[in-house]
């Protein structure tokens, strides 16, 4: 694993991300590869004993699962119900989403309904939010980044703006489910989206350039009895050279870190746009999972990664 030089602080907590998971799932153990017998003892305090299981998840007992989701602003938390937003329920391979299996919109209360197919193995596919477009110098909207955004936007004159103008308040986000959702949630899940204005303050207080045209990546690593686990450092083969990686210390991300602290959160940003697949390593260097997402321009992408066999009865 290659050590972060270059410091790299974001101001935000991880209560501003949903406390260290945008939606809290274990991964997918389908996806998880060439796993190492369990080390014991593991320095971080996290429990790896469940790998190397051949535990397999029992099939779904339903053809559909329900599920809600409660969309809330990753800085002003639920306090404001996001009403108006926009969301497809998408297969995993369905990059695009051009044959969602549900679309809706956030009702009064913030909250999105809807029922996904649960297979032979549970729905392992993802949500995709929006927010209406507004004029970028929209002040009331977007606040005194109105400007900066206008600038990032080709062919913008904010001045005389037209529909290149436009852009979202709030960054699209891409919630991918794991493990597969197999039965219906009895209590809703919340997920936090953040705003336009705050991604491009979060980018540049790390002294970069903000890349429209790049995407955000955050996993959060769950151990074998589904809390959040310390001395996890995240791998991406895609982007080398390129994408940024970061991790959560004392409420802030961080490139001068190089494994999970107790939220069990870390990130990668200027993502290139496609699949992207993320493999885990505990602190003893065993490989405990890996999962594979998309990555879009201008989107927040997250999921959550654990062994197999965590979570296990």
């Amino acid at each position: 694993m290659r050590a972060q030089a270059m410091n790299w602080l974001v101001l935000l907590a991880p209560s501003a991300l949903g406390c260290a998971a945008l939606v809290e799932f274990p991964d997918d153990p389908q996806l998880v590869t060439e796993l190492a017998p369990a080390q014991p003892g593991d320095p971080s305090g996290a429990d790896w004993t469940c790998l190397g299981s051949t535990q397999a998840p029992g099939a779904p007992a339903a053809a559909l699962a329900h599920v809600r989701i409660l969309a809330c602003d990753a800085l002003q938390g639920c306090a404001i119900p996001l009403v108006g937003l926009r969301g497809r329920v998408c297969g995993k391979l369905d990059v695009d989403c051009t044959n969602p299996l549900f679309t809706g919109v956030t009702d009064a209360g913030g909250a999105l309904e809807f029922d996904v197919p649960t297979g032979r193995a549970g729905f392992d596919g993802y949500l995709e939010l929006v927010s209406p477009s507004v004029p970028c110098n929209d002040s009331g909207s977007l606040g005194p980044a109105s400007a900066q955004l206008c600038g990032l936007l080709p062919g913008c004159d904010e001045r005389a703006p037209d529909e290149r103008c436009q852009i979202a308040p709030y960054v699209r986000t891409l919630q991918f489910f794991n493990p597969p959702i197999a039965a219906s949630l009895p209590q809703p899940l919340t997920l936090t989206i953040i705003s336009s204005p705050a991604l491009l303050a979060l980018v540049r207080a790390s002294g970069s350039d903000f890349d429209p045209g790049s995407g955000h990546v955050f996993v959060t690593a769950r151990d074998c009895a589904g809390a959040p686990a310390a001395g996890v450092a995240y791998d991406m083969r895609q982007g080398a050279g390129q994408v940024v990686k970061m991790y959560m210390e004392s409420g802030v991300l961080t490139r001068a870190r190089s494994e999970t602290d107790g939220t069990g959160m870390g990130g990668f940003s200027f993502v290139p746009p496609g699949f992207v697949d993320i493999a885990a390593y505990n602190s003893a260097g065993t490989r405990v999972g890996s999962v594979g997402v998309v990555a879009a321009p201008f989107t927040l992408t997250s999921t959550v990664l654990a062994p197999p066999g965590a979570f296990a009865d």
